[in-house]
C-alpha cells in the first residue's frame, strides 16, 4: 500500500525508503534549460509544518521532485518569517494552514507583500471551501492534499518546473464543479450582460467579472488566457496563434493586470468562472 503524509508517524531515518518516492530525477531534471529553469528558481524551499513527521515527508517529497534543493523547515509563522529575513534565495515556499502561532493564510499575505517572487504552495488536510477558495485569494499558487501517496505529491509538485499549477486531484475538481454552479447560478443575469458586451459595437470585452475585477480582455487575451488555463506553455500557445514567445508573455502580463491575478491557478479560477474550459 503505498504511504500517504499523514500516516508517517516514524521518524525519517525509520521512514526512508518506505514511502514510494522515485529514486530518479524528474522528467528533464540534469538535461538542458528545463533542469536549469527549475534550478535557477527552486534550488531552496522553505517548508513550513509544525508535525515533525509530516515536514521530513514534505522535505523527502521537495527533495524528490527537484532534486538537490536545499529545504528550510520551520514549524510557526514566527520561524517563517525569520528564516525569510535570513535567506532571498527562497523560489519555492510549502506552508501548512494550521500553525501554533497564526494561520498559513497570514504567511501566504505576508509573502505577497514582501516576497512576491516566492512561488506558494498549501500543503494540508483540509480540503473545503471554506479553507481552499480563501487560500487561493490570499496569492497560494497551489493546493495540495497530504493525506496523498507521496509520490502522487511529487508529480504533482514537480508540475511547477512546467508552469503548471500544483493541485491535487480532489481541488481541481472541487474548483470546477463550483465554479460551474456559480455560473449555472447567475446564467440568467451574467449571460444576458455578456451577451449585451459581445453584441456591442466594437466592444472586445467578455464583461465584467465578479469581485471588481477590470474586465476588459481583448478577443486575442481571452484566447490566450483560455490557453493557460489548459496548462499550455508560452511557446506553445505562440506556435497556436502564429505569434512569438515574447508576445504571448505581453498577453499573460496585461491578462494577469487586469484581472489582479498572480499565478496559473488563478488564471484558471478565472477562465472556469468565464466558461473558458
Amino acid at each position: 500500500m503505498k504511504e500517504s503524509l499523514v500516516a508517517l508517524d516514524a521518524p525519517r531515518e525509520e521512514a526512508e525508503g518506505r514511502d514510494g518516492l522515485p529514486g530518479e530525477a524528474p522528467d528533464g531534471a540534469g538535461n538542458g534549460t528545463q533542469d536549469a529553469t527549475w534550478r535557477a528558481h527552486y534550488e531552496e524551499v522553505l517548508l513550513v509544518e509544525d508535525h515533525a513527521a509530516a515536514a521530513a515527508g514534505l522535505r523527502r517529497v521537495a527533495e524528490a521532485a527537484f532534486p538537490g534543493c536545499r529545504v528550510r523547515w520551520a514549524s510557526t509563522l514566527a520561524e517563517a518569517k525569520g528564516l525569510l529575513e535570513e535567506s532571498w534565495e527562497f523560489g519555492l515556499a510549502l506552508v501548512d494552514l494550521a500553525l501554533p502561532d497564526g494561520t498559513g493564510v497570514e504567511l501566504l499575505e505576508h509573502l505577497q507583500r514582501s516576497r512576491p517572487e516566492v512561488l506558494c504552495v498549501v500543503t494540508t488536510i483540509y480540503d473545503d471551501d471554506d479553507h481552499l477558495f480563501p487560500v487561493l485569494s490570499a496569492g497560494a499558487a497551489g493546493y495540495l492534499l497530504k493525506d496523498q501517496a507521496s509520490a502522487a505529491l511529487v508529480r504533482q509538485l514537480r508540475a511547477v518546473s512546467e508552469g503548471l499549477p500544483p493541485l491535487s486531484p480532489r481541488v481541481a475538481r472541487r474548483m470546477l464543479t463550483f465554479f460551474q454552479q456559480q455560473r449555472g447560478g447567475a446564467a440568467s443575469g451574467a449571460g444576458v450582460a455578456a451577451q449585451a458586451a459581445t453584441r456591442s459595437p466594437g466592444s472586445a470585452s467578455m464583461g465584467a467579472p465578479a469581485g471588481g475585477r477590470s474586465a476588459g480582455l481583448t478577443r486575442r487575451e481571452t484566447e490566450v488566457l483560455s490557453l493557460i488555463a489548459r496548462g499550455l506553455q508560452r511557446g506553445e500557445v505562440g506556435a497556436l496563434l502564429s505569434v512569438s514567445e515574447n508576445t504571448v508573455a505581453k498577453y499573460i502580463k496585461d491578462i494577469y493586470r487586469k484581472l489582479n491575478i498572480s499565478s496559473r491557478a488563478e488564471a484558471a479560477l478565472e477562465a472556469s468562472r468565464r466558461g473558458l474550459l
